[in-house]
């Protein structure tokens, strides 16, 4: 779900007119998001950062293999050097950018350590350089303070961004992204009777192909996790509630006391009449 920043962003861009001089010089700033499979080739004449707020996305830069980044991390485009890039067509890419020149330029490329391939990077704190954008976005009124503001941010989002890994296998990027999104859903609907079938047919896979891929990045059965995610529903409810049973009974996507009374014994060792006396009674006495 788009939170209200990113709402304040939606599509722009901007070039910056205001030159402080001929040694380094902040050029380009902007925010989009892509299209499925969108792509986009260039050799540019200046230095640019890619910030991927969500989403996938495969960059190709010279003569390099093919590598993924995606939601926090963020890519490195040279000067000079041809490159593309391409939004993935199941998860597109939201992104923001910011491009840089002058004397100066590789200096601040090589102090940062983003010039090394892969051109990989992690973001440090990406809710700080989504205000970064915002106030970049904000900045565009030719004032003094708004060109102060441009070269401010510029340096807080490179002091964001670390030198990262070698690159990911794009099917392991893919499932870690799909898990997510299943985490998500599973938690955003825990009233509904969650089956592994009825999660598979919602993501488009078959159940066992599901189960694989999400036994194999959390450990868990896709089953394991609902129940877990149930239960501490459960048991957050009733102890920092007061929420009446049947309530609470609903709320974690079972009918009946005695479904949930079955979970918490087999999980917890204890009956739900019993962890609710041990709880609410011992609010109650404290």
């Amino acid at each position: 779900m788009e939170s209200p920043e990113d709402k304040n962003l939606r599509f722009w861009i901007f070039y910056n007119p205001n030159h402080i001089g001929h040694d380094f010089y902040v050029e380009e700033t902007g925010y989009g998001i892509c299209t499925p499979k969108w792509r986009f080739t260039e050799t540019r004449k200046n230095h640019l950062l890619q910030i991927v707020y969500d989403g996938i996305a495969t960059v190709c830069i010279g003569d390099g293999k093919p590598f993924t980044v995606q939601k926090g991390e963020a890519f490195f485009l040279p000067a000079g050097i041809p490159h593309w890039y391409e939004s993935d067509a199941v998860f597109p890419t939201t992104r923001a950018w910011i491009s840089w020149s002058g004397e100066y330029a590789d200096f601040f490329t090589q102090k940062f350590n983003i010039k090394d391939n892969p051109y990989l990077l992690h973001v440090k704190d990406l809710n700080a350089v989504k205000k970064c954008f915002i106030t970049l976005r904000n900045s565009r009124d030719n004032a003094d303070t708004s060109l102060l503001n441009i070269y401010s941010c510029f340096f807080e989002i490179l002091a964001n961004c670390i030198k990262a890994t070698p690159p990911r296998n794009s099917t392991e990027s893919r499932d870690k992204l799909l898990v997510n999104n299943i985490t998500k859903y599973i938690d955003d609907n825990l009233a509904t009777p969650l089956t592994v079938n009825s999660i598979a047919f919602y993501f488009g896979y078959h159940p066992s192909s599901l189960f694989r891929k999400f036994k194999n990045i959390t450990g868990f059965s896709l089953k394991e996790y609902i129940l877990h995610r149930k239960i501490a529903l459960a048991k957050s409810l009733i102890c920092e509630t007061t929420l009446p049973i049947d309530e609470i009974i609903l709320r974690c996507g079972y009918e009946n006391q005695a479904a949930l009374n079955a979970l918490f014994i087999r999980h917890s060792y204890t009956t739900l009449a019993k962890y609710i006396k041990e709880h609410r009674d011992t609010e109650k006495n404290s």
